[in-house]
């Protein structure tokens, strides 16, 4: 009977799970849809691992499963015989919540299967394999596994057993999160996994301390929660950066195996410290705390002068930190991102700059209100996110924020926004630009702050061809009617030269209507360089005008530039002057003897005739007519 029940339910569990899948659901999770299976990680652990999404807001995450009716690498007989382990990895991780252990988020438990969720990662086994880690962020990753061990043995008085590059998961901002909870017990748990199921996992035998292989795995129980582990810690640092173990680490012999005690390419300050890791001796053998403190040393830890650690530390107390400790920040950062533009130092991590130092960034420049160095991070952040970010996520990580910002008061914060604009207008999207940043940019033109205004008039040719026509051809224009008689003459200046460069952007009959208007009144400025800029307005927009406009407007107001005291003004106008009369030869040379000439001729010598007989045979011999 017990038997049929087992037989149904491991049936039912079947058909759920396929339902589930076929459904694209996390079998028992429902919040969650599963994705594609990593197979890359097929038989490197008991786990098969997946990817998926939060189906609320598509968020991405990892699946860990264990089925027994799954097909496996694995035979039946032995992944039943693994189930426990994975019910323990389960029930722990569940029950755990650690900054540095992999974050469970969701799961589900069945009679022949374990489902669970966690935060997105990938396997550092995977990593390592690509030759994708560098050293600086191997060590950065070490500092987590190793405070994550610490605190197992030392607070939690629990011997992790599991340590391995295929336990390790690395998130995408580059930490390394430890996982592997198949056989985590305390010394004083009589039925721990560790003591019954401690050579199911999988590598155990060749990954033993010295003591198991002599004693079994119930001689940890005699021994510091930290034996087992920091002997694997030495394993694991050899892995990591060396390579695979020697093969004899591979013969689950009782011989006691050792790794060359050269150094290789572990870093120098770890390799004393390693040595000790691996002592025979589980007494004499460095606890994984003692080598967490080590490193952490402020004087001659190798943790500190890590360039990760160090940026790593500073963002997670950024937001309150002094005014002293962001300026510093600011500056390292600031150095790195031209460092790394001038190939004179490392870039960072892509993935510890988009999810580590971005986040941390922009989560303080947009809620501190411009306040506490705020507007000092906008540079930083558009330098750092230059290269490396999708187009996708440099607007919702990036662009959204700084768009947000342009709705703040205060004036330190809109004017960091201002000048470098020119550093993110061009990813603007146009619905942005008229509807989220126009609104609240335009009440820059009437600022009571001088300086305010000038950039204000200075940063619309950057999204003034993302500005719908409304806004062009009557607000835009609206404002600029005012900024015009400012009482700055540098405000005036470049808002005439601003209109020139508008121009091509303007309706036809706005172009005539405004242009000429605003050039004339900038060529009676007191202002000398108003003056110039008009005469150099009128010069780049000839092209706009028609002869009527040229010959009646443009000539006779730019005459009075021909007299002007300042000789650069003078010079500008007879050059000015001759462009704009050869420009009306040009228009007119067609008309002299078109259709419309003879007929003004012909009604102007009927005139004559009439009233001047001698007028009229000049008019026959060639002379007179209608220009």
């Amino acid at each position: 009977m017990n038997f049929l029940s087992s037989l149904s339910s491991a049936v039912l569990s079947a058909s759920s799970a396929a339902l589930h899948s076929a459904q694209g659901g996390v079998p028992g999770v429902p919040a969650y849809a599963l994705g594609d299976r990593v197979t890359a990680f097929d038989g490197k652990a008991i786990w098969t691992v997946w990817n998926g999404t939060k189906k609320d807001d598509q968020s991405p995450v990892s699946v860990f499963s264990f089925d027994l009716s799954s097909p496996s690498h694995v035979s039946a007989h032995d992944r039943r015989a693994l189930f426990p382990l994975a019910r323990t990895a389960f029930r722990k991780l569940r029950a755990l919540r650690h900054p540095n252990v992999l974050k469970f988020l969701d799961g589900a438990e069945t009679e022949s299967s374990v489902w669970f969720v966690t935060e997105p990662v990938t396997s550092l086994a995977l990593d390592l394999d690509d030759a994708a880690a560098s050293d600086e962020s191997k060590v950065y990753g070490l500092l987590h596994v190793c405070t994550a061990l610490a605190f197992l043995n030392r607070d939690g008085q629990s011997v992790h057993g599991g340590l391995r590059t295929t336990s390790v998961w690395v998130t995408p901002g580059g930490e390394w999160k430890l996982g592997g909870m198949e056989v985590v017990t305390k010394l004083d748990e009589a039925d721990g996994a560790m003591w019954s199921y401690g050579g199911l996992v999988p590598d155990s035998q060749t990954h033993a301390s010295p003591e198991v292989r002599k004693g079994g795995w119930t001689a940890l129980k005699q021994c510091d929660p930290s034996a087992l582990d920091s002997y694997l810690l030495h394993l694991f640092l050899f892995t990591i950066f060396n390579g695979p173990l020697p093969s004899s680490y591979l013969s689950p012999s009782s011989d006691i195996p050792s790794l060359p005690q050269t150094r290789g390419s572990i870093p120098p300050a770890l390799f004393q410290p390693w040595r000790r890791l691996g002592n025979p001796n589980p007494a004499a053998r460095l606890k994984t705390s003692a080598f967490l403190d080590l490193g952490t040393h402020p004087g001659e830890g190798w943790w500190p002068s890590n360039r990760l650690v160090k940026l790593s530390a500073a963002l997670e107390g950024f937001a309150l930190a002094t005014e002293d400790e962001r300026t510093a920040l600011i500056r390292t950062l600031k150095a790195i991102s031209s460092g790394a533009a001038n190939a004179k130092t490392a870039p960072l991590p892509s993935g510890f700059l988009k999810h580590k130092v971005l986040p941390s960034l922009v989560h303080t420049f947009e809620f501190s209100g411009g306040t506490g160095g705020a507007p000092l991070l906008l540079p930083v952040i558009l330098d750092l996110s230059r290269d490396g970010l999708d187009d996708k996520t440099y607007d919702r990580a990036v662009l959204q924020p700084v768009v947000r910002a342009f709705a703040t008061p205060d004036r330190a914060m809109r004017m960091a926004l201002l000048e470098h604009l020119d550093k993110y207008a061009d990813r603007l999207a146009a619905k942005d630009v008229n509807e989220r940043v126009w609104p609240h940019l335009q009440t820059g033109f009437g600022d009571v702050v001088a300086v305010i205004r000038e950039a204000t008039v200075k940063s619309i040719p950057l999204i003034a061809p993302k500005l719908n026509d409304r806004i062009l051809n009557n607000d835009l224009l609206r404002v600029l009617g005012k900024t015009q008689t400012d009482v700055e003459p540098g405000i005036r200046t470049n808002t005439c030269i601003l209109l020139s460069r508008l121009s091509r952007h303007l309706q036809a009959s706005t172009q005539r209507k405004v242009l000429i208007p605003a050039f004339a009144r900038a060529l009676r400025d007191p202002f000398v360089h108003a003056r110039s800029a008009g005469l150099m307005a009128l010069m780049a927009t000839c092209e706009v005008f028609e002869k009527e406009d040229l010959a009646g407007k443009v000539i006779p107001a730019m005459s009075i530039c021909l007299v002007d005291r300042e000789k650069t003004v003078r010079d500008q106008a007879y050059k000015a002057m001759d462009m704009f009369v050869k420009k009306c030869e040009a228009l007119t040379a067609n008309a002299r003897h078109g259709p419309r000439a003879r007929g003004c001729r012909s009604a102007a010598g009927a005139a004559s005739r009439r009233s001047d007989p001698a007028r009229a045979r000049d008019e026959r011999d060639g002379c007179g007519g209608c220009a």
